[in-house]
């Protein structure tokens, strides 16, 4: 379903909605909100604390974002892909193979601005995801094209728990790229690999670990597509 956002903002203005939204998030450990601890955490390179700056953008790359803990359309957004937070990154340069600097605060061409993030669990391929204002509230979006999920099963890669080889993490990977992984497979097959996918043992895996990556391009296409201006 299409959706669209129809007020746009600056990099720093996002940043203060997310800095906000982040702040104010209670739970039993931080009855008081996670404002506190953002502002006390200090850049390891530089030790200057999140806190002291004046730039939203710069608070948030400095503290420790408590996301996963944003509720409404942003929980709900985000749940249509079932992936773990264990390591989730935001700041340009330290997400998950990311090439093209796909993290971070970006702003498109039809003006939307958002936040980038990759997130996964230790047995998962990480995904990415963005976060972003549509004029009433923050909303969080998973794009398709070019991103690294399983299409069949709505799951991370690493999920697959022994089902049919038909929702695989290895058939959606066959589906995606037909031609190369029965390039790679054939291949295989000459050095006397028989490459048959075990659930149990993801280092199958790693013979399309080429083919499980970031499309900046493809990415931003996606979102473009999905997310349109409906402003004056």
């Amino acid at each position: 379903m299409a959706r669209s956002f129809n007020e746009k903002l600056t990099e720093e203005e996002l940043a203060e909605k997310i800095w906000n939204a982040c702040g104010s998030i209670k739970n039993g450990y931080y009855q008081d909100g996670y404002l506190q601890e953002m502002e006390d955490t200090k850049c390891w390179k530089t030790q200057k604390r999140a806190g002291d700056c004046t730039s939203y953008v710069e608070k948030c790359y400095i503290a420790r974002l408590p996301l996963i803990y944003l509720e409404g359309k942003v929980e709900k957004d985000l749940k249509k892909v079932d992936f773990d937070w264990e390591n989730y990154e935001y700041s340009p340069g330290e997400t998950y193979c990311d090439e093209d600097d796909i993290g971070g605060f970006h702003t498109l061409e039809n003006g939307l601005t958002y936040l980038g993030v990759t997130a996964g669990g230790d047995w998962e391929w990480p995904l990415f995801f963005i976060i972003y204002w549509d004029g009433k509230k923050l909303r969080g979006y998973i794009p398709k094209k070019g991103n690294v999920w399983n299409s069949i099963t709505k799951t991370a890669y690493g999920n697959d728990c022994g089902e049919p080889e038909d929702v695989t993490d290895l058939a959606d990977i066959k589906k995606k790229f037909p031609n190369e992984t029965k390039e790679i497979i054939d291949e295989l097959k000459e050095d006397g690999v028989d490459v048959v996918y075990d659930p149990e043992d993801d280092r199958n895996l790693d013979h399309f670990e080429h083919l499980i990556k970031f499309d900046s391009c493809l990415l931003e296409e996606d979102i473009l597509e999905r997310i349109t201006y409906k402003g004056e």
